[in-house]
């Protein structure tokens, strides 16, 4: 699959301690966005068991430190968890901001918004 020469798409290729499910990682400079995907399969159809798997995936991305293997001139994270049971999605994200430059761990990333689809039908 092509994906054009500004990006690399990577898929549960190992970052920090884990398998990210999807990353989108820049590859120039000028690109200062990378996307981080967690998928999750829920039980049931249910907002609050969907919307608690998101947050898992979430969670995941954290704990598991998929942030810390990105290059420098990475600048912002989107991070994406999403849970699916049947043909029904429910998704939760946050973008945050990197806080220093070279080598990051956790906590030089900072959260400045979260988002969540509504209710599940």
């Amino acid at each position: 699959m092509y994906h054009g020469v500004e990006y690399r798409v990577e898929s549960n290729h190992e970052a920090g301690v884990g398998r990210p499910d999807v990353r989108i990682i820049p590859i120039i400079q000028n690109k200062t966005v990378s996307i981080t995907y967690e998928f999750k399969r829920s039980d049931a159809v249910d907002f609050h068991i969907m919307k608690q798997d998101t947050t898992d995936a979430l969670n995941q991305i954290f704990d598991k430190g998929y942030r810390m293997s990105l290059p420098d001139h990475v600048k912002e994270i989107v991070e994406v968890g999403i849970a699916f049971c049947d043909k029904v999605a429910f998704v939760s994200a946050r973008c945050l901001k990197r806080n220093k430059e070279g080598i990051t761990t956790n906590e030089d990333w900072t959260v400045v918004s979260e988002w969540e689809t509504g209710k599940v039908k």
